[in-house]
């Protein structure tokens, strides 16, 4: 390893997965490159200030995800590209607004889809609990408070709407993300004044996209509120979807 500057760890348990994630955002960054042998467990041991036993499982759970491999006579190695098992995100820096941008950019992919998806495939059922959760979010406004819970719950079954579960997870995965963000976006969006009821119209009319049934009305309503939400996050997409 290129530099064996001391990494402070949070206490407690999640130790392997600390280590991990740290690792796999040095292979990331290219601080660890494709094909370079893994420095020694003691080395690594001092580095993160953990026992072996530690450094073993993250690099086991790493092997997992392929992004090391064991090589005769060459120890444990980054692997390739090609080799890589899972798609992570783990160790990316989130308070870099670039990769925040790009993040999103493919939450808004992924969410435009999901909801063109849903005005094909959506049950009775799935409609009851979006105005279900529509008006705990009107209720929200009412009250003057930010309704976070609800509205993510809001896209999350969204997504469950399209009976995908592939997508369903992924979708998932972006949201746990951009958690932060959103949640401090909508709290933004309760104190400026007759924002709270421009979003919610917004969603009113993904809702009416769906029972529709025609996928363009429900993907360009998606596209129009997922953009908008991200200006009101201060997230920057590069080029119109």
């Amino acid at each position: 390893m290129n530099d064996l500057q001391e990494i402070k760890l949070s206490s407690g348990a999640g130790l392997p997965q600390q280590v991990a994630e740290h690792l796999s955002g040095e292979i990331h960054d290219g601080v660890l490159k494709t094909g370079q042998k893994l420095p020694p467990e003691a080395e690594l041991c001092k580095k993160y200030g953990v026992s072996r036993t530690v450094i073993r499982e993250a690099v086991a759970r790493l092997k997992h995800d392929g992004l090391l491999e064991s090589r005769q006579g060459s120890g444990v190695t980054v692997a390739s590209w090609e080799n890589r098992r899972a798609f992570r995100l783990d160790g990316i820096n989130m308070k870099d607004p670039f990769n925040i941008n790009f993040i999103y950019e493919m939450r808004v992919l992924i969410g435009v889809e999901a909801v063109a998806l849903a005005a094909i495939r959506h049950k009775e059922e799935d409609l009851e609990r979006l105005n279900h959760l529509m008006g705990e979010m009107a209720e929200a406004i009412r009250k003057g408070e930010d309704g976070a819970v609800s509205h993510r719950a809001f896209h999350k079954s969204l997504a469950e709407a399209s009976y995908n579960p592939y997508l369903i997870d992924f979708e998932s995965f972006l949201q746990e993300r951009l958690w932060e963000i959103l949640k401090q976006a909508r709290k933004r969006t309760q104190t400026t004044p007759g924002l709270a009821q421009k979003v919610h119209k917004e969603h009113q009319l993904i809702i009416d996209g769906i029972a529709s049934r025609v996928p363009s009305l429900a993907r360009e309503a998606a596209r129009h509120h997922l953009h908008n939400a991200a200006k009101r996050a201060g997230v920057r997409i590069y080029h119109p979807l």
